[in-house]
């Protein structure tokens, strides 16, 4: 059994942070935190961090670097699921709560689409 997680990443720079996994865009205001699946999390990071070091002048392996990854994910209880499936709606449901929307929302709205088509085309395969 594969075990998932989530973390919560916050961006905490002075400007929005938007990048893609998966074809799909994230993008975290200013300020603001949301729950990410694990290696999301790690790459978002790791970007994030890439760019303030970028505009620090400072290069990418300057020992600052993991004082600021760490204020990306430090000091978050993990959320670990064995069900993907049920990872995904809980961390849907915990950025709703917190009034944050990024690509994970917008992966299952597009899914729940996706479903919906598959219904139009075949509509013999549900009986």
């Amino acid at each position: 059994m594969i075990l998932s997680g989530a973390i919560l990443f916050t961006n905490w720079t002075d400007a929005d942070f938007t990048h893609t996994w998966n074809n799909v865009p994230y993008r975290i205001p200013k300020g603001q935190s949301i729950m990410l699946e694990t290696g999301i999390a790690e790459t978002f990071t790791k970007h994030l961090v890439d760019r303030e070091l970028h505009k620090m002048k400072k290069p990418l392996t300057d020992e600052t670097r993991e004082s600021l990854e760490r204020k990306c994910i430090a000091g978050n209880e993990a959320i670990v699921e064995a069900d993907g499936e049920k990872l995904k709606t809980d961390i849907v449901n915990s950025n709703a709560k917190s009034g944050t929307t990024a690509g994970a929302s917008e992966k299952a709205e597009k899914a729940d689409e996706d479903e919906g088509e598959d219904e139009k085309e075949f509509p013999d395969l549900k009986k």
